[in-house]
């Protein structure tokens, strides 16, 4: 599962794979890695009317392969160790994440408690996006700006399929198929987290972009904004939180 957090206060949101979920629905709460201090962090998913003083929690990817789920009786080995160390956790009545995540019982009171745990502090294991060999992310301006160098900046590209999934959880993602055989080749971007589109009208299959002999498809990320392509009337657009790639042909 990846998410992006959107903190409050002004302060920059990032991205970051779940760990593990305490509770669920409007209730739950996150276990998510801050990059920039390094600490894995609790947070509470955004619900309820006092928005402005919590972070919000955008589902990039709700994959949780390789998660466990403990309930009921299972969950009594925390509660022990917690109440021995007096933490009330009783009221946790679910919980879900990687193996090492769900049995680290000191990890998780420490959690609870302080809501933060610098990453040096304790033994979880750093996993990377179970795709990543697959596809190639791209997570900054500079690695998009060369994927734009690398494609020739979708001149003379044709969008030759595009198809758009919503989960049962609302994520949405859209992966579109670009042939721009005469500079590159074929690629799949793949946008998740989607969280705008417009294509005006519906292209037809083949669709080609119109490009003049300098005009180019627009293409950014920003740590705020998220992913942001258009093309160069700028009629169809796509906004996610996360954009990957991968050569078909």
């Amino acid at each position: 599962m990846y998410v992006r957090i959107e903190k409050p206060n002004g302060e920059p949101p990032y991205r970051s794979l779940v760990y593990g979920m305490l509770g669920k629905s409007i209730f739950s709460q996150y276990i998510v890695l801050d990059p920039d201090s390094d600490c894995f962090e609790l947070i509470d998913n955004f619900w309820g009317h006092d928005s402005s003083e919590r972070s919000r929690v955008l589902t990039i990817q709700s994959d949780r392969s390789g998660f466990t789920e403990l309930t009921g009786s299972a969950l009594l080995r925390l509660k022990f160790f917690a109440k021995e160390r007096g933490i009330d956790c009783s009221d946790i009545d679910y919980l879900s994440g990687y193996p090492d995540v769900c049995t680290d019982h000191a990890f998780l009171c420490d959690l609870l408690t302080g809501r933060r745990v610098p990453r040096s502090q304790c033994t979880i294991q750093l996993r990377d996006l179970p795709d990543k060999d697959e596809w190639t992310y791209l997570d900054t301006q500079e690695e998009l700006d060369r994927f734009m160098h690398l494609f020739a900046g979708f001149h003379d590209a044709a969008l030759s399929s595009m198809q758009y999934i919503q989960d049962d959880e609302g994520t949405r993602t859209i992966t579109a198929v670009f042939d721009n055989r005469c500079w590159y080749g074929v690629v799949a971007l793949c946008f998740e987290g989607v969280s705008s589109f417009q294509f005006t009208p519906t292209p037809p299959q083949p669709y080609r972009i119109t490009m003049g002999e300098y005009q180019w498809a627009e293409f950014r990320i920003t740590p705020r904004e998220g992913v942001y392509w258009a093309d160069s009337e700028g009629e169809n657009i796509i906004r996610a939180y996360s954009v990957k790639w991968k050569k078909v042909e």
